[in-house]
């Protein structure tokens, strides 16, 4: 699969790898044959953990599935969030009994949603969960932005962030504009009123980030600037969607996807 050859690149559902498929089934009990129970509740989450023999029993089928679709993909690179990272180090542990090799695992930051941490302020034991339970996801749609959301879609969502005043490592905000604007425009530039500052130009995060934790720049500032910068970064994603054959292609999924 080449990323830069688009169409050479195949989406594969996980109804296709696993319907009516005995092969893959059958790997399955392979995999949860090298793993105690003991290890795969060490794999789990905090909550996970904590629940003991209160746990439901599907919970402890994920992580096995979880690298039987590996082995099923015959995936060489697995790519995730770091919230996939006990699942892979399991995946490491068992591949060469189980599929003969062990993919290389490889993880991305996760990109924070936009909602408000389950505990708030943050317990400072449960870092590490907390940012994955934050993380953005479809399933939430008011706290992501989708690619082809439109820009009243964009400032409506941003504008009810979550988004404390000089908080930076819980901060959805602070987290975009350090992984999506700056790895991409380079810098952000603030608009705001003479009385407030004026305008200002960032071209290192950590300088924005340092102003913020001082107040100062505000929330209200940062957000109608992260607003700006997205809409404009998405603009190319937006109009190939609104093209009638991918419109309907999304539309297709959209369906398909609330179906499961």
């Amino acid at each position: 699969m080449c990323w830069w050859k688009p169409k050479k690149v195949k989406f594969v559902l996980g109804s296709e790898l696993y319907h009516n498929n005995d092969k893959y089934w059958e790997n399955f009990v392979r995999v949860c044959k090298e793993l105690s129970l003991a290890r795969v509740q060490k794999s789990l989450s905090i909550a996970g953990r904590q629940m003991k023999s209160g746990i439901d029993f599907a919970i402890l089928l994920y992580p096995p599935l979880q690298v039987n679709d590996i082995f099923g993909l015959k995936v060489n690179l697995a790519h995730g969030g770091t919230e996939q990272r006990k699942a892979h180090v399991l995946m490491r542990e068992i591949g060469q009994k189980v599929a003969g090799y062990k993919a290389v695992a490889l993880h991305n930051h996760l990109i924070l949603g936009l909602g408000k941490p389950p505990v708030w302020p943050v317990p400072k034991e449960n870092l590490r969960e907390v940012k994955i339970a934050m993380k953005m996801s479809k399933s939430k749609p008011e706290t992501c932005v989708f690619i082809h959301d439109s820009p009243q879609d964009i400032k409506r969502k941003i504008s009810k962030a979550f988004c404390p005043p000089k908080e930076t490592e819980f901060n959805p905000i602070i987290d975009w504009t350090k992984h999506l604007i700056f790895p991409i425009q380079g810098k952000l530039e603030i608009k705001r009123e003479k009385k407030y500052g004026g305008d200002i130009l960032y071209k290192e995060f950590s300088c924005l980030e340092n102003d913020y934790q001082e107040s100062k720049l505000y929330p209200e500032d940062l957000k109608n600037s992260v607003t700006e910068a997205l809409i404009k970064i998405l603009e190319p994603a937006r109009k190939h969607f609104s093209q009638e054959k991918p419109k309907k292609m999304l539309q297709d999924l959209e369906k398909l996807v609330s179906k499961k």
